[in-house]
């Protein structure tokens, strides 16, 4: 599978990096194929059809705040620890401090590279670590083709997708918001916790508060 174009799917990227499908596959599946051949754009909800829908949507659900609820694995969940301590992040001498309008401070700690331009900044909270990658992914002759029904969010202005993703038997969950501007893909994690009814603590407008402060600057 050529590093041509890429799905932006709940969030989620499917790509040649970042593919869904076996690594040993050499052929991605039909309904893969089906949905690159949009290429470049968003897709009307009357452009998907039935099997790409079921793919779309598969472990997915949409809640009444458009919020699209994933179902996933503790080692997905747990992905902001991650990038903090890989051994290829590169700490920074000066943290960065940036301020957003309810006066929350983060903190800049490290840069994580992941090769083709493809850059994660590792920012800390005095209760969480937040993660924003930015991709300037036309510059690698990237593609995008996403789907209007999920993109529920909106992000300086452009459709985003965001995304709660949790795994059986945690409180502790993931958030992620997903959107592109000006020949660059973002993508926003940070961890959250649940009640025992799903409720997650923050609100998709404090993620989407979070995603303009932090992301401003690459603009």
């Amino acid at each position: 599978m050529k590093k041509e174009i890429f799905l932006l799917v709940s969030g989620l990227w499917i790509s040649a990096a970042y593919a869904q499908v076996p690594v040993q596959s050499q052929e991605p599946p039909a309904v893969v194929t089906e949905m690159l051949e949009h290429g470049e754009k968003i897709v009307p909800r009357e452009e998907v059809s039935h099997a790409q829908r079921e793919f779309l949507w598969k472990g997915k659900t949409l809640d009444r705040s458009g919020i699209i609820r994933v179902e996933s694995t503790p080692e997905y969940i747990q992905i902001p620890e991650a990038f903090l301590k890989h051994p290829s992040l590169k700490k920074l001498n000066d943290p960065t401090f940036v301020k957003n309008a309810r006066k929350n401070e983060y903190v800049l700690v490290g840069k994580l590279d992941e090769g083709d331009e493809r850059l994660n900044y590792v920012y800390k909270t005095s209760d969480s670590i937040v993660i924003l990658t930015v991709w300037p992914y036309q510059r690698q002759g990237v593609k995008s083709t996403r789907f209007e029904e999920m993109l529920t969010q909106s992000v300086h202005g452009v459709p985003a997708a965001l995304s709660l993703s949790h795994a059986p038997g945690m409180k502790l969950v993931l958030w992620k918001m997903g959107w592109k501007k000006g020949g660059k893909s973002y993508e926003l994690y940070l961890n959250d916790n649940v009640d025992s009814n799903g409720k997650p603590e923050k609100t998709p407008r404090l993620i989407v508060e979070i995603a303009e402060t932090l992301s401003k600057q690459f603009e």
